[in-house]
């Protein structure tokens, strides 16, 4: 008797809270907002601070999958540039070099950035540098850290 009133009445809930769902309807969960980009319209970085390979993990996070037809123009577009004797087909060695050539580009850049865009730097160019930039660093994080927030450049000799 017991049991049966236990079922009995499990059931009556279980109806009770059927019915109370069925009269209130749910709302559509709303979409994801996609974060701002850097310049603050549309999907693009989401603005994590901090150190580490969580920058990184963020913006894969946040970052919309390609299509299968984008993903083939790339494959497409990446193999014209390897298949130098354009042939049709890409051997290791035309592979290697544009490896190299695409290596010997980013190295370009990347003295282009380390030396302002000069031919040569020398090392007090490269210091004057380094001291503008660590003081625009500091202004832009709130005063933390610069020589003319009172604090001092990385490497710098102490004043005798």
């Amino acid at each position: 008797m017991k049991k049966a009133l236990l079922i009995m009445v499990g059931a009556a809930g279980l109806l009770a809270a059927d019915l109370a769902a069925a009269q209130t309807p749910a709302a559509p969960p709303a979409p994801p907002a996609a974060p701002a980009g850097p310049d603050g319209a549309g999907p693009g970085v989401h603005r994590f601070r901090g150190p580490g390979p969580g920058r990184m993990m963020m913006r894969r996070m946040h970052r919309q999958r390609p299509s299968l037809e984008e993903v083939q123009k790339r494959n497409a577009e990446a193999f014209a540039r390897m298949d130098a004797n354009k042939d049709g087909r890409v051997v290791f060695d035309e592979f290697r070099q544009d490896i190299e050539r695409r290596r010997a580009e980013r190295q370009q850049r990347m003295f282009q950035r380390f030396s302002g865009g000069q031919d040569s730097v020398t090392l007090d160019q490269l210091n004057a540098r380094t001291a503008e930039r660590y003081n625009q660093r500091g202004r832009r994080q709130g005063g933390q850290g610069g020589p003319a927030q009172g604090g001092q450049a990385p490497n710098a000799r102490p004043a005798q």
